[in-house]
């Protein structure tokens, strides 16, 4: 009877052992199926006149938009560059300032993502340690612009990467809950409406590089493309795949909380916590400057790492979206590098 008895509970306990490890297999697969889906990314090029959307390779990022791949270190190699000639400041018109007022009274542009989510603070209590720029003709600034959408909305701040590129955060550029974009963008690079002056403005958006499905705030960024080449006049940041704690960086943007956003102010801090896709910095921002670079210095010139999707209004606690994983990512991910 007992050895009747061992028997069943041996037979029991390698049926429980069997049903758990096939359960573990299951788990297993299944967050191999979620990593996978995670980074199951494909890029596309959306043509503002076609209306398609269609894959990018890895020669076109390098022939068109002068980025290359640098698949062992997984990062972007793209070098700052200065404008072609010397910059100089263009007045506004009466007209275009007054548009302009009217449109930053209009448009409030918002953080819908935010990592981590944490409540307003009581600003009052932390110190702001954004100040103006004196001169936003100065490289490299001049790379940083403020946006305007169809019907002269203000969409938030966006900045030069490349020949034809311009980078912001994607929730900029929606324009509406059906995953439609703005058919027409207006740049104002180097904006200062105090002075009524911009160094370079362009409205000849031919189309936008991005993820085709939005599943969370890490697909919260968005190329622009130009149809024609606007470094010789803009200037670029350089892109480059760093990040790690403590790395000191800085912003540059348009915040509406200060001076209506009519003015590009500046912070530097640090990375406080480097992830692989995103990381928080101890930068402050405010409505209007979603899209804004977050970079670091070299002799060389600036190099940015980071594109300003969501901040903790009131503190010095921004998100940013790391701007090489989503693309190189890709590349690799797809076989192409």
């Amino acid at each position: 009877m007992l050895k009747k008895m061992s028997r069943i509970k041996g037979i029991l306990l390698a049926a429980v052992l069997i049903l758990l490890f096939a359960g573990m297999g299951v788990s297993a697969s299944a967050k191999s199926e979620r990593e996978e889906t995670t980074y199951e990314k494909k890029l596309v090029y959306y043509d503002i006149k076609t209306k398609k959307e269609t894959p990018l390779s890895k020669s076109d990022l390098k022939r068109e938009f002068s980025i290359d791949i640098d698949a062992e270190n997984s990062s972007i190699i793209s070098k700052p560059q200065k404008a072609a000639k010397e910059i100089s400041s263009k007045k506004l018109t009466p007209e275009e300032k007054s548009k302009l007022i009217n449109a930053n009274k209009e448009a409030s542009p918002l953080f819908p993502f935010s990592f981590p989510i944490l409540p307003q603070v009581n600003a009052a209590a932390i110190p702001d340690i954004r100040t103006p720029v004196s001169n936003p003709n100065s490289f490299p600034y001049y790379c940083v612009a403020k946006i305007y959408g169809e019907h002269d909305q203000w969409l938030g701040t966006g900045f030069a990467v490349g020949k034809r590129l311009l980078a912001t955060a994607r929730h900029c550029i929606d324009k509406d809950a059906n995953g439609n974009f703005h058919n027409t963008v207006t740049a104002y690079f180097g904006y200062d409406l105090n002075q009524s002056i911009y160094s370079y403005r362009t409205s000849d958006l031919a189309g936008y590089i991005y993820y085709p499905t939005v599943s969370s705030h890490l697909d919260d960024w968005i190329f622009l493309v130009w149809g024609s080449d606007t470094v010789q006049n803009t200037g670029c940041f350089g892109m480059d795949g760093a990040g790690r704690n403590q790395l000191g960086v800085s912003t540059a943007g348009y915040p509406q909380d200060l001076q209506d956003g009519n003015r590009m102010y500046k912070c530097s801090g640090v990375i406080t916590a480097c992830r692989s896709w995103d990381f928080t910095c101890s930068l402050r921002a405010s409505h209007g400057q979603s899209g804004s670079p977050v970079y670091y210095n070299t002799s060389g010139g600036p190099y940015a790492i980071g594109i300003l999707t969501s901040a903790v209004i009131g503190s010095n606690i921004v998100d940013a979206r790391r701007i090489d994983s989503g693309l190189v990512g890709w590349l690799r991910d797809s076989g192409h590098a």
